[in-house]
């Protein structure tokens, strides 16, 4: 077997593991949070702006911890992330099947908000652009796909559990399951970091760090052109998956509504494989305002529409773009900046993202309850995307030294 060989099946091992990371943070955090709202809501009688505004908690915990996830990646060792997140959304998980006041509620998003970054996007892209160079738009798409199976099947899961033995024990049982899996995957990635360090051999000459560092590239317009669009539309798409379930519920059941959330995630799965492929042959600033202007035609018809079956349809439309949102964000920052302090760079994108991952659930959480249904809080949302569409249509240029050329694709 070649140098060569020996790398590539050091970084899919990397791939792989990235990938559980992102089964649990999606299912259980991500779109686990659409089952927990309606259960909240219905267990303790709160209104559904008090338990949005959780996210908000969420949001500011994630800002603080996705600049750690980032040190901790490029500064400690990968590892050390994934025990971080595992620690943090294990310990929220057992908890809060068991509280009985808001402030716990708000609390216990605080502490799944410090582990989120480390276990999701902010922790997969910097640990998969530390082995990956010219194939990092593929392996992402591969990686997190592991989100997608964590979303549709941990929904499903946790509304048919907590309606048999309970919503406390499902969550514990969650909890225990997280830290058990992602224990292991941390020694695994410690021992594979550990011999890739002491090779210093094809793996760090093929990935040579290349780019202007996070110094020069935060003093750049177009990165906070970028970094502001994105945030405002990956807080519009939150802002209706946090939703989904509790909206689509008033017209079926908790169960129903979190199966229509499975055929959207596998819907969605298809779009990250295909926009993970032309992320190396597109401009991946075009792609990501193409799936904004996507989701805003989405988000603005299913306010208009009252029949379900529509409903399930407009659903699956904008779910086709979710895993893709997701995605993007960190193949065009280092399509444009490089890889040189990636992790404290998209660790700066990502305060901007949990700010709309927060921001956009609250908003429509408010707007909901001021409205009396979620109409307007979605019309709200599809401006938000369209003008992060349009932001991102009109950025321009490159951030120098040649880096405005594709790297991602073969």
């Amino acid at each position: 077997m070649t140098d060569d060989r020996r790398e590539a099946a050091g970084a899919w091992e990397v791939c792989a593991i990235c990938a559980v990371m992102a089964v649990f943070a999606w299912g259980a955090v991500f779109y686990g949070n659409g089952v927990s709202l309606p259960i909240l809501h219905q267990r303790h009688g709160w209104s559904v702006g008090e338990i949005s505004t959780a996210m908000l908690f969420f949001s500011v915990a994630g800002v603080l911890s996705t600049l750690i996830v980032g040190r901790l990646v490029d500064r400690v060792a990968p590892a050390s992330a994934l025990l971080w997140g595992a620690l943090a959304i294990g310990g929220g998980l057992l908890l809060i099947g068991h509280i009985d006041a808001l402030w716990q509620l708000y609390a216990i998003y605080g502490l799944l908000g410090l582990g989120y970054p480390a276990l999701g996007t902010a922790g997969v892209s910097v640990i998969m652009s530390q082995w990956f160079r010219h194939r990092y738009g593929l392996g992402l798409a591969i990686a997190l796909s592991g989100a997608s199976l964590g979303g549709s099947t941990f929904p499903a899961i946790m509304a048919w559990l907590s309606a048999r033995i309970g919503f406390p024990a499902t969550m514990e049982l969650f909890g225990v399951v997280l830290i058990a899996g992602v224990l292991p995957l941390a020694g695994a990635l410690a021992l594979l970091d550990r011999g890739r360090r002491r090779s210093q051999g094809p793996v760090t000459r093929d990935l040579s760090v290349w780019g202007l560092g996070v110094a020069a590239v935060v003093r750049r317009p177009l990165f906070w052109a970028v970094t502001v669009a994105c945030g405002v539309g990956l807080g519009a798409q939150v802002g209706f998956l946090a939703h989904q379930i509790n909206f689509l519920a008033t017209s079926s059941s908790v169960v129903t509504a979190s199966l229509v959330t499975t055929a959207t995630v596998v819907v969605g799965a298809l779009g990250r494989f295909l926009f993970g492929w032309l992320s190396g042959r597109l401009h991946p600033r075009g792609l990501i305002a193409a799936c904004f202007a996507l989701q805003a035609c989405g988000q603005l018809a299913i306010a208009l529409a009252s029949d379900f079956e529509v409903q399930i349809g407009l659903a699956l439309l904008i779910g086709f773009t979710v895993g893709a949102i997701v995605m993007l964000p960190p193949i065009l920052l280092r399509h444009l900046f490089g890889n040189r302090d990636f992790g404290q760079i998209f660790g700066v994108t990502n305060v901007a993202l949990y700010i709309g991952m927060g921001g956009g659930p609250w908003l429509v959480g408010v707007l909901r309850d001021l409205a009396g249904s979620y109409g307007p809080a979605f019309m709200v949302m599809a401006g938000g995307q369209v003008l992060a569409a349009v932001v991102l249509s009109q950025a321009r240029g490159g951030a120098g030294s040649g880096l405005g050329t594709a790297v991602d694709g073969e």
